[in-house]
């Protein structure tokens, strides 16, 4: 008996063009700060950035000294372009599965971003 994988939906391709944009963006913007931050580290580029116990970002151990937000923006930046990688292979493949879990992921490091910041 042979059977045939069923062709995903609209719903799926959109899902996974979300999901993508969305990765690629943070996985953008995280790796720029880092190379900002981090790796460049120019003197009146950091004086811009209110680190410590000033500005929005008070009391916030990510935003405690330039070198732990580096430190900490390389880190999700490398999670998030790995899940993008994880969501293009998910299209590749047209693996609602592997969709799922990326989305799932997704969330999580959203929910945890606004927990570890606050």
């Amino acid at each position: 008996m042979h059977t045939t994988a069923k062709v995903p939906t609209w719903k799926f391709w959109l899902a996974w063009l979300v999901l993508v944009l969305y990765l690629a963006l943070f996985s953008l913007v995280l790796l720029r700060e880092w190379y900002v931050v981090g790796y460049v580290a120019d003197p009146a580029i950091l004086a811009t950035y209110p680190f410590g116990s000033e500005g929005p970002a008070a009391g916030a151990r990510n935003y405690a000294s330039a070198e732990i937000y580096a430190r900490t923006a390389a880190l999700n930046g490398l999670a998030s372009t790995t899940l993008l990688l994880m969501a293009l292979a998910a299209g590749w493949c047209r693996s609602r599965r592997l969709l799922a879990t990326c989305l799932v992921f997704a969330a999580s490091a959203v929910v945890w971003g606004i927990a570890s910041a606050a």
